[in-house]
């Protein structure tokens, strides 16, 4: 994870992700103790997006980290 001109990067051995501010948002939810339904509830008040969205966002999103092996769900 590096900060570079204001945009957070992410690295992975597969992919390498310049996150946009909902996904950083997401990414630093993610913390072994929040849910996807509770870091969907947290986007869905912070960026006012109908709830189902932001889960199905939250979801997907980190199925894709993990898919590239950046987090692990353990």
């Amino acid at each position: 994870m590096r900060n570079y001109r204001g945009v957070l990067l992410v690295s992975g051995p597969l992919e390498n992700y310049e996150l946009t501010d909902s996904a950083e948002f997401i990414f630093r939810a993610v913390d072994g103790d929040n849910s996807v339904e509770q870091i969907g509830a947290m986007l869905s008040e912070h960026y006012e997006v109908p709830f189902s969205d932001a889960v199905n966002d939250v979801a997907e999103f980190i199925a894709d980290l993990v898919e590239n092996r950046i987090i692990e769900i353990v």
